[in-house]
């Protein structure tokens, strides 16, 4: 366990401060000049696969569930994630470019958000659909380390995603069903906050405040459903293929 959140609650927030650098990353990245806003893009998606290993931990040990996660220093964990980000890049580019060549073109690029949306919010379903799959595929790759050179291995994600079966798929499509909902959940409250009279009167900073914090919170809440939501599915599927 790591001593900087040995303390019980530090656990719950251990993933906001990687949370905070995506979200940074998000705003700061200048639509004007595409290669710094693909940097951008990038450092987003990498905080947030940090952010998620960070919640899976945690997680996993709700559900009394062992991971090569437990012990791995900060070093080793970022290089995790740029490994992962790598294939699930590869994953996210190749499905783009299939549905805008062979399919709905107009949405093809919501499909570049897999990663991001698995904790800020989006406006397609589709691509929340698509998020959920993405998550899923994510915690598989976490699962799938090759013990011996310590690297995501598609085989064995896919060897694992065959063998999970009915229950774990079921997981995904209500973890899809949740990104559906929770969307309009959090417009409405960032509407609400905008429409207050107090808040209109308020300084830029204050909004910006604001804004800043019910974003981080209900990006912190998308993790943690994401990871209780995938890791119970994973955990009924192991039970029936014991039974």
């Amino acid at each position: 366990m790591r001593p900087d959140t040995s303390f019980g609650p530090f656990r719950f927030v251990e993933a906001v401060p990687w949370l905070m650098l995506a979200l940074t990353c998000r705003i700061v990245g200048p639509e004007d000049k595409p290669l710094l806003n693909l940097l951008a893009a990038c450092g987003t998606w990498v905080a947030v696969l940090m952010a998620f290993m960070a919640v899976a931990r945690r997680v996993f040990e709700i559900f009394d569930r062992s991971s090569h996660l437990d012990a791995l220093p900060l070093d080793r964990e970022l290089r995790l994630s740029l490994r992962i980000f790598g294939r699930i890049m590869a994953v996210m580019v190749a499905a783009t470019l299939l549905l805008h060549n062979f399919g709905n073109a107009s949405i093809a690029p919501y499909f570049m958000l897999g990663l991001d949306s698995m904790a800020f919010n989006q406006s397609s379903i589709s691509g929340k659909v698509w998020s959920a799959c993405m998550a899923a595929l994510v915690l598989l790759l976490v699962l799938g380390i090759d013990r011996n050179t310590g690297k995501p291995s598609f085989a064995s994600t896919f060897r694992g995603l065959i063998n999970q079966g009915v229950r774990f798929v079921a997981a995904i499509v209500v973890l899809a069903v949740f990104y559906v909902v929770l969307g309009p959940i959090q417009n409405v409250v960032l509407n609400g906050f905008w429409g207050s009279s107090v808040v209109a009167a308020s300084s830029h900073q204050t909004k910006t405040l604001i804004y800043f914090t019910v974003t981080l919170g209900f990006a912190a809440m998308r993790l943690w459903a994401t990871l209780l939501i995938l890791t119970y599915g994973l955990k009924q599927s192991h039970l029936r293929g014991a039974a």
